[in-house]
């Protein structure tokens, strides 16, 4: 990975100057926009600027690519609004919502609106709105991707998405109950909701604590390969290093199962920062208290990160199983993709119950592994 690229994108303030030329800077944003941080790319060299004096190299480097900094920006402005409307439409039904991932992570992390673009919006509704959610979505205009019954997919997983029906800009809206697939972490949806802090203007938000263990899982759901919510974690620790108990946030992830998803990220983040995360306590804590877990298997070898990555490969998803933290949960997770409840196989094929939960299994099954 391109040295100067991983200096530009770390959290911590720029000292001294580094020796830089247009050719590395060109290099540098090829890397940015293969990893979908373009905009924080930008942000970042505006800050070098700002906190090491005058670079005539990078000042001419930023005028040079303003207009596509602006267009960068321009293509999130129709998805903020939509995320506003939707926010709206919750809101006006009493629903509470919370803004997850892109835009919520560029201001409470980044401390940017304009730092951090994302290709769909994330909304946190509590688990018990899930049927009422989807109604009032439906209902003004909405399509819901996913085909199969709420009650199947709250089973298997923690969001489902819709698209604006009459939209010549289909955007995304994931509508998620939980951070992770049930079962994989002991983290439920009214343990994250007793969590949730208000702002002064009545929107809500999660707090530090659960920011981070949101982005954990996040990581750990796309089996800890793309770049960007590496350096999301990294910016993360450090923005909340002295904010957050770190032995009580240690104490939480054990109880929740996040040890070795924890243990991951921080070798990522020493391989690719070795120096600076050494000045990061929280990390430091971290470190010392995932060392002490005996159960943890070393996936990391198994980890390359990618630029776009795509769908999870069966690879993948063998290695997210395996960072998990016991043998129990990693051995449930396995049988629970082959072996859903029966009551969610009625859920699934109510209209052919008649035919018998056995011939019901083998249809699920078929459908699982060979569609």
């Amino acid at each position: 990975m391109n040295r100067y690229f991983l200096k530009i994108v770390q959290p911590f303030p720029f000292r001294e100057k580094i020796r830089i030329n247009r050719t590395i800077l060109l290099d540098c944003k090829k890397l940015a926009v293969e990893y979908n941080v373009l905009l924080l790319f930008y942000m970042q060299l505006k800050r070098y600027l700002k906190e090491t004096g005058s670079d005539e190299v990078v000042k001419s480097f930023i005028q040079e690519e303003k207009q596509t900094i602006l267009q960068v920006v321009a293509l999130s402005l129709p998805q903020r609004a939509l995320e506003k409307d939707v926010l709206c439409l919750l809101g006006q039904e009493n629903i509470p919502a919370i803004v997850l991932k892109g835009s919520a992570i560029s201001q409470d992390i980044y401390q940017n609106i304009n730092s951090r673009t994302s290709c769909d919006i994330d909304l946190l509704i509590k688990e018990s709105d899930v049927e009422i959610v989807d109604s009032i979505l439906v209902n003004n205009g909405f399509i819901r991707s996913d085909p199969e019954p709420l009650p199947f997919l709250r089973y298997r997983r923690h969001h489902t998405t819709y698209l604006p029906k009459d939209s010549c800009q289909q955007i995304p809206i994931e509508i998620h109950w939980s951070f992770s697939i049930p079962g994989f972490f002991n983290f439920s949806s009214q343990q994250i909701w007793q969590q949730v802090e208000e702002h002064k203007d009545g929107t809500l938000k999660l707090s530090s604590q659960v920011n981070l263990i949101q982005l954990l899982m996040h990581h750990h759901m796309h089996a800890f390969k793309q770049l960007r919510n590496v350096i999301d974690l990294f910016w993360g620790i450090y923005v909340y290093d002295n904010k957050i108990d770190w032995s009580d946030f240690a104490e939480n992830i054990k109880q929740i199962g996040l040890l070795g998803t924890t243990k991951n990220t921080i070798k990522q983040i020493e391989d690719l920062w070795p120096e600076s995360s050494k000045g990061l306590r929280g990390l430091q804590i971290l470190k010392n208290r995932t060392n002490k877990t005996l159960f943890f298997l070393p996936v990391h070898g198994l980890i390359k990160l990618e630029p776009n990555a795509g769908p999870l490969c069966i690879k993948d998803k063998i290695i997210f199983r395996l960072a998990l933290d016991s043998w129990d949960t990693r051995i449930f997770s396995f049988m629970k993709s082959v072996l859903p409840s029966p009551k969610i196989i009625e859920e699934l094929y109510k209209d052919d119950n008649n035919k018998g939960m056995i011939r019901n299994y083998l249809r699920f099954i078929r459908w699982r592994f060979f569609t």
